[in-house]
């Protein structure tokens, strides 16, 4: 089968090289019949519509040939099944039901896009400060300098006396002269971290880390020629209420998401209400608990 197809890829990759000139070729050629199952036709356009631009020759064939191979298999079940399955009535309720959910599903992605509220500062402020139990730390936050550097690179001891006393002045120095050669370097003493965000960089069993923080400042240890350095200029031990910096994305998601949980329900109620004034929704025996408080919400 394979081989059939990847003829079926070479022929219609060359009537698509050689149709350029005339869109009336390009035409004829878009819906040459390349397979037939039953009463499914593949064409060459059905498969090229399907393939994104930029791809070299060699991988349009691959997937070219990938689609037709899907669609034929496809298609062979699909045909075998009329005759093999006996409740095919039931197959057709599961399609349309999840089509009907798709559309249900995308209606209210769009209309939640379309009523997305930027959350405020304050609102991200207020929550934090309404639940500080929420936000416990269960290690320490940092804000530091780490660098990875090779034990051979120049100005080292410099290197170590710029990180040690980190003044203004220092942290220029650094940055300008004594990270020629450094595998990495991070500044971070204007942003809080989590304390695994800097651990797992540093080969070095640190043990307890809330007693690691609180008993250095400055920290150094090599491996395989290669020095890494930490130095902490502040931190928040655990146990700790975490920083609102590393709380608010956190926070933002929250109340974004509860904010389209609030629209969402608005959005039900205001289309069963409307529903109801235009007889399109007629309330039988049982109506469901959510939309048994008359004809209130927003209209849509």
């Amino acid at each position: 089968m394979r081989s059939v197809l990847a003829g079926l890829a070479a022929i219609s990759l060359a009537v698509s090289a050689c149709g350029r000139g005339s869109d009336d070729i390009r035409r004829t050629s878009a819906s040459h019949e390349l397979m037939r199952v039953g009463d499914s036709v593949l064409t060459r356009g059905d498969v090229e519509v399907q393939i994104p631009g930029g791809l070299s020759a060699e991988d349009s064939a691959r997937m070219f040939d990938a689609i037709a191979e899907t669609w034929l298999e496809r298609s062979m079940l699909v045909d075998m099944a009329g005759s093999n399955i006996p409740d095919l009535d039931k197959i057709d309720r599961m399609v349309e039901q999840y089509r009907l959910q798709l559309l249900a599903n995308e209606y209210r992605r769009a209309m939640a896009r379309d009523h997305a509220k930027e959350i405020s500062q304050d609102s991200i402020k207020a929550y934090y400060e309404a639940h500080p139990e929420q936000f416990m730390l269960d290690e320490p936050a940092l804000k530091g300098i780490y660098v990875k550097v090779s034990a051979q690179a120049p100005q080292l001891d410099r290197l170590r006396k710029w990180m040690k006393d980190a003044h203004p002045s220092d942290i220029d120095a650094l940055e300008t002269y004594g990270l020629k050669g450094a595998m990495e370097y991070d500044y971070f003493g204007d942003t809080w971290v989590d304390w695994h965000m800097v651990a797992d960089r540093i080969p070095y069993r640190f043990g307890d880390a809330g007693s690691f923080v609180e008993s250095h400042n400055m920290f150094e240890t090599e491996s395989d020629g290669t020095v890494y350095m930490l130095r902490i200029l502040d931190y928040v031990p655990s146990g700790q209420i975490m920083p609102i910096e590393l709380a608010q994305s956190e926070i933002a998601d929250r109340l974004t998401e509860s904010s389209l949980q609030d629209y969402d329900r608005q959005l039900l109620l205001g289309l069963y209400a409307r529903g109801v004034r235009q007889k399109r929704i007629v309330p039988g025996s049982y109506v469901p608990v959510k939309y048994r408080g008359g004809m209130s919400g927003n209209k849509q």
